[in-house]
């Protein structure tokens, strides 16, 4: 089987449109007043032809830290730029929860050259606000 994998312009691309998106972000602080701390708790499963990739790690947020809320999917041909958090933590924060647990289907595809077959990451998560006293 040929595997054509994304090429260095494909993935300057994605780079590109990930590094945009963090400059233009925000801080916590100012999108979110209240809050002391933001994290996510998460385990990303990848499964593919060449096997399961998997990463359990946590991201954290204070007051300083940029407004960007978006895990990499682990699978390196992912067309996608990964997992969005955004509106999960604003709807959080806009009804004043303190915990949410999930799972998220990455939306990009395989690869360049399987632009019909989806990426097939799944994430779980928990994410914690912690707020202001």
């Amino acid at each position: 089987m040929r595997r054509w994998f994304m090429t260095d312009k494909e993935n300057d691309r994605q780079k590109q449109a990930t590094l945009r998106a963090l400059q233009t972000s925000v801080k916590v602080g100012k999108r979110f007043p209240n809050v002391e701390e933001i994290r996510i708790d998460y385990s990303i499963c990848h499964r593919s032809a060449f096997g399961i990739s998997t990463k359990n790690s946590c991201s954290t947020f204070n007051p300083d830290s940029k407004a960007f809320f978006i895990i990499p999917c682990i699978n390196r041909e992912c067309s996608s730029i990964g997992f969005d958090f955004e509106n999960d933590i604003f709807e959080m924060y806009r009804n004043h929860q303190t915990e949410v647990v999930g799972e998220k289907k990455c939306e990009g595809q395989e690869a360049p050259d399987h632009p019909e077959q989806s990426c097939g990451g799944h994430l779980k998560y928990t994410i914690k606000i912690v707020y202001k006293q």
